[in-house]
């Protein structure tokens, strides 16, 4: 690596006043180099060019990160697209734009003196060994301290988030940390490392989703990032009310005998273009088609003239959409062709 020696380094005076004089000096000095390369640089480099250990570098490292300006990829130092800049737009980022990582490397583990270490050099780990054994309540082994410190270090979490995230796991009768670390990752690959997200995920699983994983039959496990998406279609885009969920999701067990997300999404986008919003209008509906099949059956002559129905908002879209049993019938054979193969 070489460095760019044909640039300047711009800093904003927010970082100067605000967030430079509560760092330690060193860390800032790591960090000043860092955004001298162009693209990635990593520890060694840094350690060798500037006299320091690459314990300290590391650790200054793994300040910034928490910091929302540098994230660590082993050995190597990626500095966030904008530089300072990130720092003040992470917060500002929706979901929708979050950028989402997939988890593919191993998880490492660290031996007790290198925790001993990484505690004594830096006070935010410190700080986040002994949030984790008050939110446990319980003495911390040194595994479970590797444990806690890789979700810090190898997922890159902020401090604050695994504190929503330890409160979350613990507050629904969870203190293993397989568990926790589980759900560490499914944060970390959807994304989720702000406060806001974090909060937007538990509210989510805590409230409506989770009445509409209990309609699903669903109700002992969490929903997986898919079920996730259906929802929030359900409910921000068809907009529809949880009652007409749950009884959509009734209907797909009662329908195929297990649970199916795409088979419920069928229902609703059909009662979506119907314009259905409450319970009596799908009571409606149903009385119509029930009404069209008895039509059907007993009428031999295909030319006569049909029933004349009351005209209503549903009429002439029950006898072309609403086939309960066609979508039953692709459904079906959607699941037994994903089970030959």
């Amino acid at each position: 690596m070489q460095l760019n020696e044909d640039r300047y380094i711009e800093l904003s005076l927010d970082f100067v006043r605000n967030i430079m004089p509560k760092a330690p000096a060193v860390y800032t000095v790591v960090y000043l180099f860092a955004l001298s390369f162009e693209g990635k640089t990593d520890i060694k480099t840094a350690a060798e060019t500037l006299n320091i250990s690459e314990t300290d570098v590391r650790a200054a490292f793994m300040y910034w990160q928490d910091r929302g300006l540098v994230r660590l990829n082993g050995e190597y130092i990626e500095i966030l697209k904008g530089g300072i800049k990130e720092f003040k737009n992470t917060h500002e980022k929706s979901a929708v734009s979050r950028k989402k990582y997939i988890v593919n490397d191993e998880q490492p583990h660290y031996a007790p003196e290198e925790l001993d270490m990484y505690a004594d050099k830096n006070a935010d780990v410190k700080a986040l060994f002994e949030m984790a054994q008050s939110k446990l309540k319980r003495m911390l082994t040194y595994n479970d301290l590797s444990s806690v410190f890789s979700l810090y270090h190898w997922l890159g979490l902020k401090m604050d988030v695994i504190g929503i995230l330890l409160d979350f796991c613990t507050e629904r009768g969870h203190r293993n940390m397989r568990y926790i670390e589980r759900v560490a990752v499914d944060w970390c690959e959807s994304g989720i490392n702000t406060v806001e997200d974090a909060q937007e995920r538990i509210k989510a699983y805590n409230g409506v989703y989770r009445q509409i994983m209990r309609a699903m039959g669903l109700s002992s496990r969490d929903p997986v990032q898919k079920e996730i998406d259906y929802m929030k279609k359900w409910r921000d885009v068809y907009n529809m009310p949880i009652d007409i969920i749950e009884l959509a999701c009734n209907r797909t067990v009662m329908g195929i005998g297990k649970p199916s997300f795409g088979y419920a999404d069928k229902i609703l986008l059909s009662w979506h273009k119907a314009g259905v919003k409450t319970l009596s209008d799908v009571e409606n509906m149903d009385r119509l088609y029930a009404e069209g099949k008895k039509q059907v059956h007993n009428t031999s002559d295909t030319h006569k003239q049909s029933v004349n129905r009351a005209a209503n908002k549903f009429t002439n879209y029950s006898q072309r959409e609403y086939d309960y049993s066609e979508i039953e019938r692709l459904e079906i054979q959607r699941l037994k062709a994903e089970g030959n193969n």
